[in-house]
């Protein structure tokens, strides 16, 4: 009893910086409705592929999202999604997204003031997803349960402005429809041994393919045997377009590279449970896009991808 007291009195702190942020944006513009996207990559892509047409269905006339910083490259391309954008820090956004999880700012954000819409933590997320239908895919989960919108509502998908990567090819040596792009770290869905990446570049290479592996500013270190490459969501758009192929760990960095015409391979981690929710097929972008689940043989895994190369 005493400990479940103290997780409800920390969670009562966490939120209400966040509840006095969400009033301040609210007090501060009445004219524009709010949308807090989630931190998550393809989560903020689905919400931008949608906003166009909730924005429509609701009858609202401006509406303005509220995401994360280092994001800024997604809603320049999604720029035609929104009328005004405001991008903060990661904390800053998990406040904002503490206060929509807090009871109290729940009632008074979603039910009453109706001026801001929370596209990761709505009440179909919180109170519905998670008692039914594992078999539902995520972009049903964000057209239908977080912005309400029929099943045969259809996706804004941005025209992608192929961006001047001639010095990467340069840089790194890429090969037109010939090289692989390794993606080896994600946020969300855990982690897969060095062990199999390196057999895979060992293998692709062996094959004639080249290998590079992209890195972020966490993840420094490429993957041995490959090329460690860092660039902005745009280039990398227009880097896989041009390599052709995308292997890696389950992320919302692939359903992004889906928006351009590649194959793409992800690997779930061994006992990943909530396969079927992110089940990249479903997305019907441009990608050719293929999955399977580490089984924690490496071997197998490893002969099972290059049966696609």
């Amino acid at each position: 009893m005493e400990s479940t007291l103290k997780k409800d009195i920390i969670r009562i702190l966490q939120a209400i910086p966040g509840f006095f942020i969400c009033l301040f944006f609210i007090i501060k513009n009445l004219r524009t409705h709010y949308v807090v996207v989630s931190y998550g990559l393809g989560d903020a892509m689905l919400s931008c592929m949608y906003l166009p047409f909730y924005k429509k269905s609701k009858n609202i006339k401006h509406v303005t999202v509220i995401g994360k910083n280092r994001m800024s490259e997604l809603y320049d391309i999604f720029k035609e999604s929104y009328d005004a954008r405001i991008l903060l820090s990661d904390k800053m956004l998990i406040k904002i997204s503490s206060a929509m999880c807090f009871d109290p700012g729940f009632y008074i954000f979603y039910r009453w003031a109706k001026r801001i819409t929370f596209s990761h933590d709505s009440g179909f997320m919180r109170h519905y997803l998670l008692n039914r239908a594992s078999s539902l895919k995520m972009p049903d989960i964000y057209r239908s349960g977080v912005f309400g919108l029929f099943q045969d509502t259809p996706r804004f998908l941005p025209k992608i402005q192929k961006t001047g990567i001639e010095p990467l090819i340069k840089q790194y040596g890429a090969i037109k429809n010939k090289t692989v792009i390794l993606s080896p770290f994600a946020n969300s869905v855990g982690k897969l041994p060095s062990e199999l990446f390196e057999a895979l570049a060992a293998a692709l290479t062996d094959k004639g393919y080249l290998c590079l592996t992209n890195l972020d500013y966490r993840n420094k270190q490429p993957v041995r045997g490959t090329v460690g490459i860092i660039c902005g969501l745009a280039d990398a758009l227009s880097l896989a377009s041009y390599c052709g192929y995308v292997l890696g760990i389950r992320s919302g960095l692939l359903d992004f590279l889906s928006l351009v015409d590649c194959n793409i391979t992800a690997i779930y981690p061994k006992g990943y449970l909530v396969c079927e929710h992110y089940y990249m097929p479903s997305w019907e972008l441009k990608a050719q896009t293929y999955e399977t689940q580490f089984t924690g043989n490496i071997c197998k895994t490893v002969e099972e991808i290059m049966g696609r190369f």
